[in-house]
């Protein structure tokens, strides 16, 4: 192999190496952020003390479930938890309206220990978002409000990722494609090739900062959220 043909061996090389690398680097922000990293959960389960009755007695009645209402607190595990019907959110943060309970809606985050539940009065400031006495209107500070908010969020998050993605894929097959440009006298070919990579360079640049922007906002959400949610139960 001649001089010339180990160098463009040597650029084609570059160019496979940056279809791999470029996406990496350029997209170093992760696009999941566990819920428990926005905000320590700081709900304190009640205990429910139990006693053993003596012998020859006749068992305890199983304590009757409290009226449902608002600010009663449940765990993943619990029986007890109430049915909701259409689901909104995820299952990261979501709510529902408790089937047979008109008012009343269901709200859930996720925290280190699993999900937790949380009864909430949909009439509410906590739930719709305070009011704006100028303006008479609802600012949008309320769970409902956060939880679109933040699907909103993620929709945004996926397609600045993917276009970002793209971007880095597309730097690396230029990066590729300079390789097959000819050694001698292929100046014309290489600078074409250099000018439509720097152009995907600033786009992918520019992505990885939107997506860094988008991530500060989703953790913002979710520590708005765990507040809201620690709000809702005494």
């Amino acid at each position: 192999m001649n001089g010339e043909s180990k160098l463009q061996a040597g650029l084609m090389l570059i160019g496979s190496l940056g279809l791999v690398v470029f996406p990496l680097i350029l997209l170093s922000d992760p696009l999941s952020v566990p819920a428990w990293q926005a905000q320590p959960f700081a709900t304190t389960v009640p205990v429910n003390a139990t006693f053993t009755p003596p012998i020859g007695t006749t068992q305890p009645l199983p304590t009757p479930i409290p009226t449902l209402g608002p600010g009663q607190y449940f765990e993943e595990d619990d029986q007890n938890r109430p049915e909701v019907g259409q689901v909104h959110g995820t299952d990261r943060f979501g709510w529902g309206r408790i089937q047979g309970k008109p008012g009343l809606v269901l709200v859930w985050v996720i925290d280190s220990e699993g999900t937790q539940y949380a009864v909430v009065d949909e009439t509410t400031d906590l739930f719709l978002g305070t009011l704006d006495p100028v303006t008479n209107t609802r600012r949008e500070d309320g769970i409902e409000d956060y939880i679109a908010q933040r699907e909103e969020l993620q929709r945004q998050r996926l397609g600045t990722a993917g276009e970002g993605i793209g971007s880095g894929v597309a730097i690396g097959v230029l990066a590729w494609g300079i390789g097959l440009c000819p050694v001698t006298g292929g100046g014309g070919c290489v600078a074409g090739v250099v000018g439509a990579a720097a152009v995907f360079v600033a786009n992918a640049v520019r992505n990885h900062f939107i997506l860094a922007g988008q991530n500060a906002d989703l953790r913002e959400l979710d520590s708005n959220l765990f507040d809201a949610f620690d709000e809702a139960v005494p």
